[in-house]
């Protein structure tokens, strides 16, 4: 199963994931009126409006070789949600993972997925989020 609702992503330096970075905002010393830098995403935690996913959200693919041997696990990923309300694929970071196929599958779920895209005073911005995605094998 996977969550209705991105949970806000830690801080990233803006070196850290090709050019993905917190806003400044109280919290962190900065002023409470956000405004990015072009190509800057914004934390979840300082913007006005989370991204969340619409419409029907399939879950990841579960994969064949870990369900025949029973294996269960999760996966927590961070990206950024964009103006246009998909997933920016290439700047995915699995946070945790218990196993690589496990990754592999959230990854190729992601394109399907589509978001409410994150707002600021109205404006839509680039956001990050976190995710997490659970594997587990119904008796």
């Amino acid at each position: 199963p996977h969550p209705l609702f991105p949970t806000p992503a830690p801080p990233a330096s803006p070196s850290a994931a090709g050019g993905v970075g917190t806003a400044p905002s109280p919290a962190n010393g900065g002023d409470a009126t956000l405004s990015a830098a072009p190509g800057m995403a914004l934390d979840a935690a300082v913007v006005d409006r989370v991204p969340r996913i619409v419409g029907n959200a399939p879950a990841p693919r579960y994969p064949d070789m870990l369900r025949q041997s029973g294996a269960t696990g999760q996966v927590v990923v961070r990206f950024v949600v964009d103006t246009l309300g998909r997933a920016e694929l290439g700047d995915v970071v699995i946070v945790e993972a218990t196993h690589a196929l496990f990754a592999d599958a959230v990854r190729s779920a992601l394109e399907r997925y589509r978001f409410s895209p994150g707002a600021v005073e109205g404006r839509k911005v680039r956001t990050m989020v976190q995710l997490p995605f659970t594997f587990s094998l119904r008796p």
